[in-house]
Parts: structure tokens; sequence; C-alpha cells
């Protein structure tokens, strides 16, 4: 934006909004002939200051009525009990986000603001500082990122033509580090399990040696497991979608040696040594009661085995395994989960492989390429 004079010397400035080109004269009423340049920038800066934000505001297009924009309720409602279940969301994930949705409405309702069109990027950022009061950095960025996929679904569903926070940047918080074990670490707080809670180390040793998750491991039945194939078939329980995948002969001998105990009762591998079901606390708290009665030397949780698994896997000196792969291990629907887990801190030994197997004699090359030489062609005749 520039200030610019006719030529009979009167100024004006020459901008553009909303794609058109317009022009505002600074010339006043009672000037006459030719303005100072002083004058000119005066008037100028009065215009950048307060003439043009006006413009802008007025400019705007008018808000949908309140007839026309439905409610915060009916938005939610339609996410809560039609989306998430049409999309196979679980139970636990739709008993998480409607709390969540549910607080941002009460809210809303605390501040006049009950449409989707009376939302605005005061009331989203006073919402953000009143709920990270009582929360942590990562639980804000999840209860915003919550709020935004409701909204969008109602866009989907054509409820609203356009998410009102869809230009809005919110603060985000980056994944804490992954801490694995080391072999040593693992194999020690195996062996504290067993030591300390010895019908809770099947269950254990499943999930350090298979990288389950605990849920996984605590539903998972006698006719999902192929022993004889050492392959595992189901459903999964967080994503809900089906996963098949190879276990070490070790993990298989565990699944084997719960399968055959006599005080089993029903269709689950894993229960506890009263033939019940495991939950998700027990197991928690039991394995962190285990190790620290043995005063284990840092503090370890169940969801850190799954961690180790998948660190240990991809970055293996001497055989990592390839991430398509681990990401069938790990049954992630999306590689750039697995992708995390990869930790390539010295490729030293990578290049060196590499330029090894280049500068190797041709006689003692492993069989690549042409294992022949190529015949000269004849001559047509």
């Amino acid at each position: 934006m520039r200030w610019r004079r006719k030529a009979d010397g009167r100024p004006f400035v020459d901008f553009v909004m909303h794609g058109k080109r317009k022009r505002i004269s600074l010339a006043m009423q009672g000037d006459d002939g030719y303005i100072s340049d002083s004058v000119c920038e005066k008037r100028f800066r009065h215009f950048v200051d307060v003439g043009y934000p006006t413009m802008v505001r007025e400019s705007r297009p008018m808000p949908v009525s309140e007839e026309d924009s439905p409610t915060l309720r009916s938005v939610i409602d339609y996410f809560v009990e039609t989306y998430m279940p049409n999309k196979n969301a679980a139970i636990k994930t739709r008993a998480k986000y409607a709390p969540i949705l549910e607080d941002f409405r009460e809210y809303c309702a605390s501040r006049n603001v009950a449409r989707v069109s009376q939302l605005s990027r005061r009331i989203m950022d006073e919402w953000t500082a009143h709920i990270s009061k009582s929360r942590k950095p990562k639980t804000v960025t999840s209860y915003i990122t919550t709020v935004r996929a409701c909204l969008n679904a109602a866009v989907e569903a054509e409820i609203i033509t356009e998410t009102p926070i869809r230009r809005y940047l919110f603060p985000t918080v980056d994944e804490p580090e992954i801490n694995p074990l080391t072999y040593a670490q693992l194999r020690d707080v195996l062996a504290v399990v067993r030591a300390e809670a010895p019908d809770l180390y099947p269950v254990v040793a499943w999930i350090a040696l298979t990288g389950n998750r605990p849920s996984d491991a605590i539903r998972l039945t006698e006719n999902q497991i192929d022993t004889a194939a050492r392959y595992v078939e189901r459903k999964q329980t967080k994503v809900r979608r089906l996963a098949r995948y190879p276990i070490s002969t070790d993990a298989n001998a565990v699944a084997v040696a719960e399968i055959a105990r006599d005080d089993r009762t029903g269709a689950l591998v894993f229960t506890d040594s009263r033939g019940l079901p495991w939950t998700e606390s027990r197991i928690y708290t039991r394995f962190t009661r285990a190790l620290r009665r043995a005063r284990f030397a840092r503090g370890v949780t169940i969801k850190d085995l799954r961690h180790t698994f998948a660190s240990l896997m991809a970055n293996d000196p001497a055989k990592p395994c390839p991430l398509p792969v681990l990401q069938i291990l790990m049954c992630h629907t999306d590689i750039r989960t697995t992708m995390k887990y990869c930790r390539p801190m010295d490729a030293t030994q990578y290049v060196d492989h590499f330029a090894g197997v280049v500068n190797e004699p041709l006689n003692k090359r492993a069989p690549f390429g042409h294992p022949v030489a190529p015949q000269k062609r004849h001559a047509r005749k």
C-alpha cells in the first residue's frame, strides 16, 4: 500500500482489497492545488491506522443468522451419537470425547454462545486459557483437536457450510521423547516380575515379546492365535481394524503354556491365578508394585515394554527391522507412527557396509546383478 499523486497534484492511496483495486483520495474538501508531502504523509498514516481497518471490518461478510446456524448441542450430539459410531469408534473413545465436548459447550453457554455462528477467536482463546489452568499442555492440545474434529464432521455432513475455527492456529505440544529399555534392563524387568508376581508374568512377557498393547493382550482369545504357524489374527481393540502378524518362538511358548493351564476358564488366553480376566488397571498396579518392591533402578510402566520392543527392533545394529515390517508387528495404521521409534544416530555401520559391498572384488561379490557376462549380439543377416 502506498500513496501517489494524480496529474493535478492531488494525492490518493492505491491498494487492493478482496482482489479489486481501490483508490482513496487523501485530499479533503477545501484543499485546492498542491498539498505538501508532510500533510500527505500524515493523512496517509491516519488512513493506515484508522481508515483501512475500518474498511476491512465493514467489508467482512455478515454472519449467518441464528435461525440458519445450528446449535452447538446439535453438532456435538451428531458427532458423538452418529458420526463416531459410523466410523467404528470404540465405546471407550466415545466416552472420552463426550465430556470434552460437553465441557466446551457449557463454557460457551456461560459466555452466551449457543450457536456455531457465534464462535470466534476470542471465545476459543478464552476457553484455551481456561482449560490450561488445570490441565497439561498435551491435554489442552487433545481438547482443541477434539473440538476441531467435531466441527469438521459437521461440515462433512453438511450441517454447517464452514467451520469457524478452520483458520485458527492453536498451540501444539511435541510428543515426549521415547526412553526405551536396554536388553539388559528388559531381562531384569521380566526377572523381577517373574519373582514378585508369577501369575502376572505371562501377560507381561507376552507384551514384551510381541509389542502388543495391554488392551489387546488381555483380550486375546484362543481362536485368534495359531500356535502351529506362530501367527495372530485378530481385531485390534484401539483402532478396530483386523491385524495379522507373526510372533516369536518364546512368545508362542508363553501362549501355549497359558492355554494348557488347568485352572483357565473361558476363551481368554491370559487370566490371573483365580481364572479371572485381567484388567488394564490391575496390570498397571501389579506391575508397578512388583518393580517398587524389588527397588528397580528406574521408573518403568507397562507401556514402556511396547516402546522398547519397537525401538530395539528398529535400531538393532546387527539386524534392524524394516519399517513396513515393524508397522505390521506394531499394528499401526500410519507408518509415520512407526517412524518415531527409529533413531538413526550413527550411520557409520551402514555406509561402511555399503562401501564394502561396492568395493568387494567381482569374484567375491554377492550374486547381485548379472550372474554371467552379457553375451554379444549377433549381426542381423
